[in-house]
């Protein structure tokens, strides 16, 4: 198997996580997966360490209830030690300033976004070194 496949399951989990956190509000979490010094494009800001990543999601709202759907991930570069990946994805949100419990109806994903990654490689593990989200479609409600 060559590496770029051995790589795929680790950066993909790497990244899962990341959502999952983020989705879940488990900032702590999320943190960690970062390198201290790690580098995060989120929203058109550029957010350098964790200090400056926490202060960001402060401001996110505690009502939403959000989900990032991660797909078609590749490794398109990689070293011993850093891997280059990208992927896609797509964002589901609800948010009516009332937590919610159960279903929810919304009109569909709000956007698609692609997602590149510098994966920072150590034995059996890996973190962010550098995480770039970019808007590529927004999506407009149904009639």
């Amino acid at each position: 198997m060559s590496r770029p496949h051995a790589l795929l399951p680790l950066c993909q989990q790497l990244l899962h996580r990341f959502f999952h956190c983020l989705d879940q509000s488990d900032y702590d979490g999320l943190l960690a997966l970062f390198d201290p010094d790690g580098i995060w494009h989120r929203q058109g800001v550029v957010l350098r360490g964790h200090a400056a990543m926490a202060e960001a999601l402060r401001t996110r709202s505690t009502t939403q209830r959000i989900r990032h759907v991660l797909s078609n991930v590749l490794v398109h570069r990689h070293d011993d030690h850093v891997a280059e990946v990208g992927g896609y994805m797509a964002v589901y949100r609800f948010d009516n300033g009332q937590p919610q419990d159960g279903l929810v109806t919304i009109d569909g994903p709000s956007q698609l976004y692609a997602v590149q990654a510098t994966i920072r490689l150590a034995a059996d593990d890996a973190t962010l070194a550098a995480l770039t989200i970019t808007p590529e479609f927004r999506f407009v409600a149904a009639a």
